[in-house]
């Protein structure tokens, strides 16, 4: 197979040169992400010259970020009916997708909120249905003391207990700002013992 025309749009949701595409036609199948690249596989060949391929499915870039698509194809016929062409188009819906998580963490939520009195119980359950959108690794909430005006961290999720302890022992917990640092840290530190 030969591809005839790449748009600029390929390299914003791919992350890859279009040369990459003409050059080795499949190499967008490698941007596929690996839980959802044998569907793709199957559908690219079953379903795109019959006209019913539009498939939804998450894009890995090389630098690991993603994004989600729907894809679609649809096939060119000649005079004699014969499919010479398939013409596609990939729309970037990561937003629409987020909604849709969104939605459904919300709903999660109400749920945990109407089975427990217990707010730890409650968060735990927040951050439980938050942890499933894409691209979040681990999650917390913080509870403010007045007395103290101190920070706590009353519930997480995504975290090795060494994390934790790292943060309970963090000296000054009064500032929402420093806060937020130490969390992005441990978050960071967990990414990387994750990856190895």
């Amino acid at each position: 197979s030969r591809i005839n025309y790449v748009s600029q749009g390929y390299e914003r949701i791919w992350g890859r040169k279009r040369e990459s595409a003409y050059s080795s036609p499949e190499t967008w199948l490698e941007g596929v992400d690996e839980t959802h690249r044998q569907r793709i596989r199957q559908a690219m060949r079953t379903k795109q010259v019959s006209g019913e391929y539009d498939e939804e499915y998450r894009v890995t870039r090389p630098d690991g970020s993603f994004c989600w698509v729907r894809d679609r194809a649809f096939p060119v016929r000649n005079d004699k009916g014969e499919v010479f062409r398939l013409v596609g188009i990939t729309e970037d819906n990561t937003e629409q997708k987020r909604g849709a998580q969104l939605l459904q963490i919300q709903r999660d939520i109400a749920v945990a909120l109407s089975m427990t009195g217990d707010v730890t119980s409650a968060l735990e359950g927040f951050l439980a249905a938050f942890i499933n959108l894409d691209g979040v690794h681990c999650v917390g909430a913080y509870l403010v003391d007045t007395p103290s005006e101190r920070i706590n961290l009353e519930a997480q999720v995504g975290l090795h207990p060494n994390q934790v302890r790292e943060l309970l022992n963090f000296p000054s917990f009064h500032r929402p700002e420093e806060v937020g640092k130490a969390w992005h840290r441990a978050c960071r530190k967990q990414q990387v013992a994750n990856k190895d």
